[in-house]
């Protein structure tokens, strides 16, 4: 996962700062800030601080039934099998957005979890909007298109190489973006895209990004995160997102903006990844162990609230409106 986020940062420092977004910038201010004892040579923000890692795709792409599915990564499949990812077992159902979701857990426990979701174009009962998807899909195969994306170019998240735009009008790409946020994003990006990364600031250790408590997060962080990058949900007054437990504790910034061109060199207004913030706390009262070392920090990991939740994701969805 180190090289994924890697690929993911330098994907951010390419592009132009918005002074809306500058996500850039935010990896950056946590970084420098950012140390841990023994490691303090290595990265701390890929060895230490993610939370997870979250794809998007469309429902029945990866099916072996489906001719087209060896064009596309199967995300979900290739980490379990390369990376020993587990299945959690647990499913979460957005019907608004007419979206399901699960996820990964890692097979250690400060690696990123891995959240995967999925969109149903034919729940929308939109004969036009099923038939621009599926014009779109076809756009990977041999001689129409950039052909199929395989794995090594999923490690090299290069987002060129995974839009599903080449063959979609700017009209087309427009009435999606009508109709869905989450199926315009797809369009643009693609499935492989990394659609964002959480940072867990249950573990960040420096006095400028330590925090106790989601409560604590969601005056310390927020206010810092502020400064730098327009946050999801802050037009609306509901930037920080609570689980019923109040154990899950999340925000996010708004996605990168970005123009992306189709096959005609039509300009397509679109955005791209973005930053979550997530502070777990612990499962039970007075849980938390001295942190000295990255053993100790896995100790504490493992008392502290795991999984998702559907109020707080289906917020977080939002960061990606067009």
């Amino acid at each position: 996962m180190q090289k994924l986020f890697q690929r993911y940062r330098e994907q951010q420092q390419s592009l132009e700062s918005h002074a809306s977004t500058r996500i850039k910038d935010v990896l950056k201010e946590i970084q420098k800030e950012e140390e841990f004892g023994d490691e303090e040579e290595e990265d701390v923000l890929e060895a230490i601080l993610l939370d997870h890692v979250a794809f998007r795709t469309f429902k029945g792409l990866h099916h072996d039934g489906d001719e087209k599915h060896h064009q596309f990564v199967n995300v979900k499949q290739m980490l379990m099998e390369k990376l020993r990812y587990r299945e959690s077992g647990e499913t979460l159902v957005f019907p608004k957005k007419k979206l399901k979701a699960t996820w990964l857990k890692p097979p250690t426990p400060l690696m990123p979890r891995v959240f995967l979701s999925e969109i149903d174009i034919e729940a929308f009962e939109d004969e036009r909007m099923s038939a621009i998807v599926r014009k779109a899909i076809s756009s990977r195969e041999g001689g129409k298109g950039k052909g199929a994306v395989l794995e090594d170019d999923f490690w090299e998240q290069k987002r060129d190489r995974f839009s599903l735009c080449e063959n979609v009008s700017k009209d087309e790409y427009e009435y999606i973006a009508e109709k869905s946020e989450y199926a315009a994003w797809l369009l643009i990006n693609g499935p492989e895209f990394v659609n964002h990364f959480a940072l867990a600031m249950h573990r960040c250790r420096s006095e400028a990004f330590r925090v106790s408590s989601g409560e604590e997060m969601s005056r310390k962080i927020v206010e810092r995160i502020a400064k730098i990058a327009k946050l999801n949900g802050e037009e609306e007054n509901r930037v920080m997102n609570v689980s019923e437990d109040r154990k899950l504790w999340q925000f996010s910034t708004v996605s990168d903006e970005l123009i992306a061109v189709n096959g005609t060199g039509e300009k397509l207004k679109g955005c791209g990844a973005y930053i979550e913030f997530a502070y777990r706390e612990y499962i039970s009262t007075g849980e938390g162990i001295e942190i000295e070392s990255r053993k100790n920090l896995e100790e504490d990991e493992s008392k502290r609230r795991d999984g998702f939740e559907v109020a707080n994701a289906d917020a977080i969805f939002e960061s990606t409106k067009v």
